[in-house]
């Protein structure tokens, strides 16, 4: 990462790191960023707006200045905010884009590849022979503005043309579920593109004499594609969203007091409460929710204010809440 390295502020070592718990760990205080060590002691104070967990809860990113190794507890200086996760020629990059840029970096090889232009977020698709073999594959780069490029596959991100197209100019040409091509709407025209980026065919968009279809390809054009590509393919949509409940159950985790920590959880039918066990009386309302980005991750929010910590046992000990306790004391 050409020396963004910056130096450890702390790191701690306890016998859960043996389970490859996560040496670090970040919490949210009044809707601020903060990081906590595996003993819940703060690390880094709640200053931060923005954070962006990446590499399967590895690497956090915060407001676009610090980046922290979760497993090694290492603090880095960022070279900008993460963007997205990119498989460049069988090895992983990372991109990153900061005021005037964008940066493509190899934490593995310490390889920084300083790019042109900045990007909002990049997306791949694996694209395959009409046999089902992988090949290549297009990356989608965002420029903002509803406006993207498509590039190659190497670690330059060469644009596949030197135009500009708009968010919904592309659709993926699939057969049996597998990409084989892609198709670009532009200027009136259709642009069919094989696995190898190459061009089978340009057609002419026909008008669309029925209001209620809003096929990305006209109906003409549509009965060609077993022709251009040589079997039977579909389009679909080249970008998609889903409706889903962030939710997840608490109860195997309701316990009771213990000796590690002062805080607990407990529950009482549906609803669920961060307890002091030298105070029962002080409890505070909490709900679970989860953190998503390209993974999702499980985290546990105080209802009464915007503050929330991660309670995931792939990356860390339950058997204490990873939040700082003078924190709770303030709730």
């Amino acid at each position: 990462m050409k020396k963004y390295i910056g130096l450890l502020v702390l790191i701690f070592s306890i016998s859960s790191q043996a389970q490859d718990y996560r040496e670090i760990v970040p919490f949210q205080y009044k809707g601020k960023w903060g990081i906590v060590d595996s003993l819940a002691n703060e690390i880094e104070a709640p200053n931060y707006e923005r954070l962006k967990l990446f590499n399967d809860f590895t690497y956090a990113e915060f407001d676009g200045k610090d980046l922290f190794n979760l497993k090694t507890g290492e603090k880095f200086k960022s070279p900008g905010h993460f963007k997205a996760t990119l498989n460049l020629e069988n090895q992983t990059y990372y991109l990153f884009t900061n005021d005037k840029n964008s940066v493509l970096i190899n934490f593995d090889t310490n390889d920084t590849i300083q790019l042109s232009r900045k990007y909002d977020y990049a997306t791949i698709v694996q694209l395959h022979d009409i046999n089902g073999n992988k090949t290549n594959s297009i990356i989608k780069l965002s420029l903002g503005n509803y406006k993207m490029i498509l590039a190659k596959n190497d670690k330059k991100l060469t644009p596949l043309t030197n135009l500009e197209y708009g968010d919904s100019d592309v659709e993926m040409i699939n057969k049996s579920g597998d990409a084989v091509g892609f198709v670009i709407k532009n200027k009136g025209y259709y642009t069919f593109y094989n696995d190898k980026y190459e061009i089978l065919k340009k057609a002419k968009v026909q008008p669309n004499t029925d209001e209620n279809n809003l096929d990305f390809i006209d109906e003409v054009v549509t009965k060609q594609l077993p022709t251009i590509y040589n079997t039977y393919v579909e389009s679909t949509e080249s970008y998609s969203s889903d409706i889903w409940d962030d939710s997840w159950d608490l109860t195997p985790y309701v316990a009771e007091p213990n000796v590690v920590s002062d805080y607990y959880i407990t529950g009482n039918g549906n609803s669920f409460f961060i307890a002091n066990k030298k105070d029962q009386s002080k409890q505070l309302k909490i709900y679970t929710k989860t953190y998503s980005y390209s993974k999702s991750y499980e985290m546990i929010a105080i209802r009464e204010t915007k503050s929330s910590f991660f309670f995931d046992s792939r990356y860390m000990n339950l058997s204490r809440i990873l939040f700082p306790e003078k924190y709770l004391k303030q709730e």
